[in-house]
């Protein structure tokens, strides 16, 4: 009988299911007395896993001139993509045995995946606001080059984030007490310079607002919120405080940001019967937070690329009534920032936020 432990295993949800499910005896690899399983149990959970998102190209795949018609890989490749190969090579190696001339192909066959098809289908909604329509766009049908899309007009790719997005529990209460710097060009400025502009005063394009419409940008970093309005000095900073909880759209809520970047702490493992359901969930919402959260080059061009973005947060704030802002990761450098939907009176009546302390960085 083979036995394999946690410590040998490279995947992240394979050893926690070891260590819930092992017995104590010795490890075939690494010889230490430790929590093992039988290796055939693992292999079972693998094969499964890549039923999941894969299937035999046989089972559906075109053939032509002694050729599957389309993209095919053989086991090695896909495991590849899953599996920490820094272990042992005879664990990686009796992997592929089980596996060995097998062949596999996309589940879909010639389809895209659902998350696949959600980005698709918001690529095409960005085109369409930016390019052809941005108002009067709920009665528009198949807006996609694909006739079969699922998602039928822009009302459905926007009903899909949110879904996603409840579904995901990304709406989160952001505590009072929460501290926002907020900083803006000028010396010694008072709060109400420092608090959000007069509509009269928005005059250019922000990431979730569009010119007219105020909206409070801040981070929970001094230098963050300097970088945002791309000032190192001669910039006066507000520091305010959060007065009650209130409900944000959180794009940091387990994830992380690298390179502008959105990555998820605990991405679901396909091996995992449970949580793989959510999978394509997540692969959707990152590859769209990624997007609605990347560094655009402010030469006017932003008043046509913040288009979508604003779109989304309005839809958010239509369908959402407690809903008083996003929570995201910068694109300057990948640390928290906050919109919050607050006017320049919310910003001085006290009711929500309030400035507790200001000064100036020369």
């Amino acid at each position: 009988m083979e036995y394999i432990c946690f410590n040998c295993i490279g995947e992240n949800y394979l050893k926690g299911y070891i260590k819930k499910k092992g017995t104590l005896a010795y490890c075939s690899y690494c010889q230490k007395m430790t929590k093992v399983v039988e290796f055939q149990d693992i292999i079972e959970i693998i094969e499964d896993g890549i039923l999941f998102l894969y299937d035999d190209p046989a089972n559906g795949l075109g053939w032509m001139d002694g050729e599957y018609v389309g993209n095919v890989q053989d086991s090695n490749d896909i495991l590849a993509d899953y599996f920490d190969f820094d272990v042992d090579d005879n664990v990686i190696k009796n992997i592929n045995s089980y596996f060995y001339d097998k062949i596999w192909c996309k589940k879909e066959f010639y389809d895209l995946d659902d998350s696949e098809e959600g980005y698709y289908t918001w690529e095409a909604f960005k085109y369409l606001t930016k390019h052809k329509t941005r108002y009067f766009f709920d009665k528009i049908y198949n807006f996609t080059d694909d006739e079969y899309s699922k998602y039928k007009t822009p009302n459905d790719i926007l009903n899909k984030i949110m879904k996603i997005s409840k579904r995901l529990k990304l709406f989160k209460i952001l505590k009072k007490g929460t501290i926002i710097y907020r900083a803006r060009a000028g010396k010694y400025l008072s709060i109400s310079e420092l608090c959000s502009a007069e509509p009269q005063q928005c005059i250019y394009s922000n990431r979730f607002s569009p010119a007219g419409i105020p909206m409070f940008y801040g981070s929970d970093d001094i230098y963050t919120c300097m970088m945002e309005i791309d000032k190192k000095n001669d910039c006066s900073i507000g520091k305010w405080e959060i007065l009650e909880d209130i409900i944000v759209y959180d794009l940091t809520y387990k994830f992380f940001s690298s390179n502008g970047q959105y990555f998820y702490k605990n991405f679901p493992s396909i091996f995992d019967k449970e949580r793989r359901n959510y999978y394509h969930d997540y692969k959707f919402i990152l590859d769209f937070a990624s997007d609605i959260c990347r560094k655009v080059i402010k030469n006017r061009d932003e008043n046509i690329d913040y288009v979508p973005t604003q779109i989304v947060i309005e839809y958010f704030k239509l369908n959402i009534k407690s809903l008083r802002g996003i929570s995201f990761y910068g694109a300057t450098n990948g640390q928290k920032n906050y919109c919050l939907f607050l006017s320049k009176k919310q910003c001085l009546d006290g009711s929500l936020i309030k400035m507790i302390d200001s000064f100036y960085v020369k």
